[in-house]
């Protein structure tokens, strides 16, 4: 009897650890998932970046086409850090292909002016 009161401890004890052990590793595989995205996105940004400095006739295309890329809120939890980065990284990489695009038919950039 006492045997089977052991072995039933134990194997609730097992499949509470396991489920919280599966929780955990779910969570972590989000992070990782939310990671990758962000990641992409701004090795998007990076080559949108390049292609406007190839083609400054495009330029204004591809900042249009960086600001509606997986807008804040789309994957990312909104407001959270790593949302913030992506967007923050936007910003800075939509003004630098701006900049050179108004130095590439003024000569001036948004700093001279």
């Amino acid at each position: 009897m006492w045997k089977n009161i052991v072995i039933i401890i134990l194997t609730i004890a097992l499949i509470i650890s396991l489920s919280y052990s599966l929780s955990i590793t779910y969570a972590l595989l989000e992070r990782v998932g939310y990671f990758a995205h962000a990641y992409s996105v701004i090795r998007v940004f990076d080559d949108m970046e390049k292609r406007a400095i190839k083609e400054p006739e495009n330029a204004l295309l591809y900042a249009e086409y960086i600001k509606n890329h997986y807008p804040s809120g789309t994957v990312q939890p909104e407001g959270s850090q790593l949302d913030w980065l992506v967007e923050k990284i936007r910003e800075e990489t939509v003004a630098r292909i701006l900049d050179k695009a108004l130095f590439a038919h003024t000569e001036k950039t948004i700093m001279e002016e």
